[in-house]
């Protein structure tokens, strides 16, 4: 702009363009592309990345590795082509990552991905707004399997230190069959992720790695939480699945909790998925 207005030329707003951004899940909405640095064209559409197939907690002041078997989600990949993929973080990483395929056994391979519920603040608002979703299961289907990441996360705002330090109860129900309950019985233990070194833990790290904490430990990838749905699925008919959670105390599942005001509000990072075979 300082150049320009030497020259007595006024600067302009850069130019953009209207553009179409489609996800993974095959939804489509609007974004824009804006003008290159050359003056030649224009940017890639302005899309957002918000597909998550893989979920890792890195190490406190350690190294890490992980190798994570995300089998489910190669229906994102089934048509081939050039895909485009982001490792998302809160602080700067140095990394290598790579995707190994191999063809182990035969059968039916993942096809087709529907996309379910998301998560939030874990409080009394939690279960709300959790509809239920029909989904149809095309003829021809041979498998079907519910993929999710939950972890739980926040602490020092409520009595429990929820949802990081907490045990809390996940519940799915298809077609009025409800599933194995997913829980977390490890959060709050005083040497629940030391315990788990043997699994890949990464050891002697920097503060509060040893405790145990809801679905996820320090320098540990989070395993995603598969469940095989196909014999309470209506195979080519329309299909419903319910969800809610819960806090666990003792033998009791209460009401997510209340935050107070300081600390950490509780939240569960959660993403789910109905997956498809043919």
């Amino acid at each position: 702009k300082a150049e320009l207005a030497e020259k007595g030329v006024n600067a302009i707003a850069a130019d953009t363009l209207a553009c179409e951004c489609e996800s993974p899940l095959g939804v489509t909405t609007e974004a824009v592309q804006g003008c290159n640095e050359e003056g030649t064209g224009y940017n890639d559409c302005n899309c957002p990345c918000t597909t998550e197939i893989a979920r890792w907690i890195t190490t406190y002041g350690r190294e890490g590795r992980w190798v994570t078997d995300i089998s489910p989600f190669l229906a994102f990949f089934k048509d081939g082509g050039t895909h485009k993929l982001r490792m998302q973080s809160g602080n700067r990483y140095d990394f290598d990552f790579d995707i190994r395929l191999s063809k182990r056994e035969e059968g039916p391979t993942p096809k087709a991905v529907r996309y379910l519920y998301s998560g939030k603040g874990f409080n009394e608002n939690y279960n709300i707004d959790r509809e239920a979703i029909v989904f149809q299961s095309e003829p021809g289907t041979e498998r079907v399997q519910l993929v999710a990441y939950i972890t739980g996360h926040g602490w020092g705002a409520e009595v429990e230190n929820c949802a990081e330090f907490c045990n809390h109860q996940h519940e799915f129900t298809v077609n009025g069959n409800t599933l194995d309950l997913l829980e977390h019985p490890n959060g709050g233990t005083p040497y629940g992720c030391y315990n788990r070194v043997h699994e890949g833990v990464s050891a002697n790290q920097y503060g509060t790695w040893v405790y145990g904490r809801a679905g996820w430990c320090p320098g540990l990838d989070v395993d995603p939480f598969i469940t095989d749905i196909t014999d309470a699925i209506a195979i080519g008919d329309e299909n419903i699945i319910d969800y809610e959670a819960c806090r666990v105390s003792g033998s009791s599942c209460l009401a997510p909790p209340t935050c107070g005001t300081c600390g950490y509000c509780p939240e569960v990072a959660f993403s789910s998925y109905i997956i498809i075979y043919y």
